[in-house]
């Protein structure tokens, strides 16, 4: 979750309402940790403020304009996808984290992040309107990266989703302007091995070293070293060898039982 002022936002998956890992980049950005195919909403929350004033948000993902204006008081948390109302129903649809079509030949890094922003502004009420039927939607030809093919297995972008939630919202509406703009906030999201890429997370290999490197300052940890064995095979009654291998034998005689309390 990402908190700003009296603001807050974070991704959850659609069914569950359970938020991704996130994990904190270099600038300290937030990145969620997700995997394609798997559909989110996007949470947002008044975490404080004067509780009957009414703040207009408004929802970017990947740099588009979801079209979806929501107008809020500090009375929890929403939900928000893409949206569409018809007969007196609002419905929002589930975002989706998918592969994209590649164009160009970027760097490295350029487009390898998808992210969600959504803009807090201050709100003023401007009059009563009846509800049209409105539909939001992503088009499918827009979900593109400028990166190579090789970059494949590490990007991610926002489609359409299956799952739906809906309402009753009636026919009529107040309708606020947004005056100024408050606070903006920024959900960064790739999958694992992008951020690694990215340098969010660590490489394997690297967590494997400084675990060794912790293990060496240890003052208890006991230093086990393999004693290497040569085995040769032979077939028939001449005695050379047909095959050799060798392996590695630990001693593990100096460790403690596993059931020692310490």
């Amino acid at each position: 979750m990402v908190v700003v002022g009296n603001f807050s936002v974070r991704l959850v998956e659609a069914k569950t309402k359970e938020a991704f890992k996130e994990h904190k980049g270099p600038k300290g950005d937030t990145y969620c940790e997700v995997e394609p195919e798997v559909e989110y909403f996007i949470e947002t929350e008044i975490v404080g403020g004067e509780p009957d004033k009414y703040y207009r948000l408004k929802y970017f993902v990947d740099g588009k304009d979801l079209k979806f204006r929501m107008n809020k008081k500090s009375c929890g948390r929403h939900n928000a996808g893409l949206w569409s109302h018809e007969d007196g129903v609002s419905t929002h649809r589930a975002l989706s984290f998918r592969r994209p079509s590649f164009s160009g030949s970027g760097s490295a890094t350029d487009g390898l992040i998808g992210n969600v922003r959504v803009e807090f502004w201050e709100a003023s009420f401007a009059r009563e309107e009846i509800r049209k039927k409105s539909n939001c939607s992503i088009d499918p030809a827009s979900i593109s990266a400028n990166l190579s093919h090789k970059q494949n297995k590490k990007v991610l972008r926002s489609g359409e989703g299956t799952h739906m939630e809906s309402k009753n919202a009636g026919t009529c509406y107040k309708k606020y302007r947004a005056v100024r703009l408050l606070e903006s906030i920024t959900v960064n999201y790739c999958t694992a091995l992008g951020l690694i890429h990215a340098g969010v997370l660590q490489k394997p290999s690297d967590i494997w070293e400084e675990a060794r490197k912790r293990g060496a300052s240890d003052s208890n940890a006991v230093d086990i070293k393999p004693k290497r064995i040569k085995k040769e095979t032979t077939i028939g009654g001449s005695g050379a060898p047909v095959l050799a291998t060798q392996h590695d034998l630990f001693d593990l005689s100096k460790l403690p039982d596993s059931d020692d309390e310490n």
